[in-house]
């Protein structure tokens, strides 16, 4: 088992909403730099194509798993950090029925307001997947405006390990 991330590259990520130029996009997400970030869809106006579904964040791994720990990094000052997800997993990612609900994580940073870091218990799947959606059920402001009534969330950073590095 290694203590390096799961999330290697860009391209393992993918949103069903994801802001046109505010931030820096999924690849912000595994940068290193906490000042980058991603932000989910919040302006219908300026994305009209925004989903009337809740915005999620989806990781394609390299080798399936079936244990993680999740860590993330709040972006500073913007207070639309993820405080409840669904952890969804599945195969076949092509197929929208064969995904598995696994968890849902609620009160992840208890609603603080800052730009939370944390990372979370290990998270056992009881079987190994190769793609895992997390669907953000709340997020720390709430905020819900040109959205469908759907959460919008940020986030700078975005990691998941099989192990917690040192």
């Amino acid at each position: 088992l290694s203590t390096l991330g799961l999330i290697t590259e860009a391209s393992q990520l993918s949103a069903n909403s994801v802001e046109p130029g505010d931030g820096g996009g999924l690849a912000a997400l595994i940068d290193g730099n906490k000042t980058t970030y991603c932000h989910s869809g919040y302006d219908d106006n300026s994305q009209p194509t925004l989903p009337d579904a809740e915005h999620y964040l989806q990781v394609a791994l390299k080798v399936p798993v079936q244990k993680f720990f999740i860590s993330l990094v709040g972006r500073s000052g913007a207070h639309d950090t993820p405080d409840s997800v669904t952890v969804w997993a599945t195969n076949d990612p092509t197929n929208e029925d064969s995904w598995t609900k696994i968890v849902i994580l609620a009160d992840l940073i208890n609603g603080d307001p800052n730009a939370p870091e944390l990372t979370t218990p290990e998270l056992d799947m009881g079987a190994a997947y190769s793609n895992v959606r997390f669907v953000v059920n709340r997020t720390t402001s709430q905020r819900q405006e040109g959205t469908h009534n759907r959460y919008f969330w940020n986030l700078a950073e975005f990691q998941m390990y099989q192990n917690l590095p040192d």
